[in-house]
């Protein structure tokens, strides 16, 4: 699909007026987007998650969330499997996967309170639950390619 066939079809509840592509790539070479909303919201989402959640008619956030989250925890029982996972050892993933979540989003949300990422500071005018892995990547490859003398990501707004 592409990107002019995504306007006049809704995310949740919300029109899709403009999608645009970045050229910020996931770590296994998802296309990444920023989507326009009516309204002036703005999310920044892959190519999965955009097939996932984008219909032709209005539809609530739970549905929503469902057609996100569903596919996803399936793939992550598949790959749980696949590694033999222990149930013993499921608590103990599940901190380390949370904690390498949290350490990015920290130190995306220093860098753009200090401009580094040297200190982190509590509190942020974004919601928690907007802030996506995908923007924090792109805030933390944008910063590493400036201190590496590197050129301009796209930086999610």
């Amino acid at each position: 699909m592409s990107t002019k066939e995504y306007e006049g079809k809704f995310i949740g509840t919300l029109k899709i007026e403009m999608v645009d592509t970045l050229s910020h790539k996931t770590e296994n070479g998802v296309t990444v987007y920023s989507v326009l909303t009516k309204g002036g919201r703005r999310f920044v989402l892959t190519q999965i998650g955009l097939d996932l959640m984008v219909s032709d008619k209005s539809q609530d956030w739970t549905t929503v969330r469902s057609k996100h989250m569903v596919p996803l925890a399936a793939k992550m029982l598949g790959m749980l499997l696949d590694y033999g996972v222990s149930v013993g050892d499921m608590e103990h993933l599940f901190s380390l996967v949370g904690g390498s979540v949290d350490q990015s989003l920290n130190r995306a949300t220093s860098i753009l309170w200090n401009g580094d990422d040297k200190a982190f500071a509590a509190g942020s005018e974004t919601n928690g639950n907007e802030r996506t892995l995908v923007m924090a990547d792109i805030i933390l490859k944008e910063h590493d390619a400036k201190k590496d003398g590197g050129g301009e990501t796209d930086k999610p707004e």
